[in-house]
């Protein structure tokens, strides 16, 4: 049934089902069949705009869309006729909503430029900024689409115009999702009154929480911060490796907001 489902998507015209062909042996080792997932570009669509458009218009959902794909879970439960609602739908959004695909992103993958470790960044002093005047900085947080939920920035990483257009296209284009990291009950009590406020500025947007590991649940940037300026042991709270940094970052320390922090 997976199979037939990506020949009839495949059959359509400006779609592509991945399947086994990629499969290589070498950078892709084995390939699920069961989740269908459907290249969108061809037809002048982001697989968001595709995913919303099946949900809305025909009342089929799927697992998620993301800047240039769709993906569908096919599981024992599912029946020839939901497989031929789903092409049909495929088809019909190809031939209603198609458009030029001039001006979508080709690619989806943009080469970091890392600078420092994460652990230095996440920890180090920071300023908040409009989106386009932090170009040339370093980034101290997760920046992520959701869907698929897979990093476009790490801590550690210059911000460059190229992730700064990806990111507002990514926003036009439907991507609304704030993900913000949480260590313990107090974090979670603040978060959630951060994202109530963010939900009445902008009613689309959704944030999603991830916990930490136990064993990081004690950890903070102020409580490093104050063990270095005492000259406190750091082996159990950093590594090894990024100690000095720390120290020699509390002691260049600058009040100001400058190009030598970071953001």
């Amino acid at each position: 049934m997976a199979e037939y489902a990506r020949e009839e998507i495949n059959a359509i015209g400006g779609y592509y089902a991945f399947g086994k062909e990629l499969v290589n042996g070498d950078s892709v080792f084995d390939f699920d069949i069961t989740k269908l997932s459907v290249h969108t570009l061809d037809i002048g669509l982001a697989g968001i705009e595709v995913y919303d458009i099946l949900r809305d218009e025909y009342d089929i959902q799927i697992e998620f869309g993301d800047i240039g794909n769709i993906l569908a879970y096919l599981s024992i439960g599912d029946r020839a006729q939901e497989i031929e609602r789903l092409v049909s739908a495929l088809a019909e959004i190809r031939r209603r909503f198609q458009k030029d695909k001039s001006g979508l992103l080709d690619q989806e993958y943009i080469d970091p430029q890392v600078v420092t470790s994460p652990q230095e960044a996440f920890y180090a002093e920071k300023c908040s900024l409009p989106l386009r005047e932090t170009e040339g900085k370093v980034c101290s947080e997760f920046v992520m689409c959701y869907p698929p939920g897979i990093p476009i920035l790490a801590p550690g990483e210059r911000i460059t115009p190229e992730i700064l257009d990806y990111i507002e296209y990514a926003k036009a284009k439907g991507s609304r999702v704030l993900v913000k990291g949480l260590r313990v009950v107090s974090d979670f009590e603040q978060e959630v009154q951060m994202a109530m406020i963010n939900s009445k500025v902008n009613p689309e947007l959704d944030t999603v929480f991830f916990p930490s590991d136990e064993k990081y649940t004690y950890l903070s940037s102020t409580v490093v911060k104050e063990l270095a300026r005492y000259h406190a042991n750091l082996d159990e709270f950093l590594p090894r490796e990024i100690i000095e940094d720390v120290k020699n970052k509390l002691e260049l320390r600058s009040d100001d907001c400058d190009g030598s922090r970071q953001h």
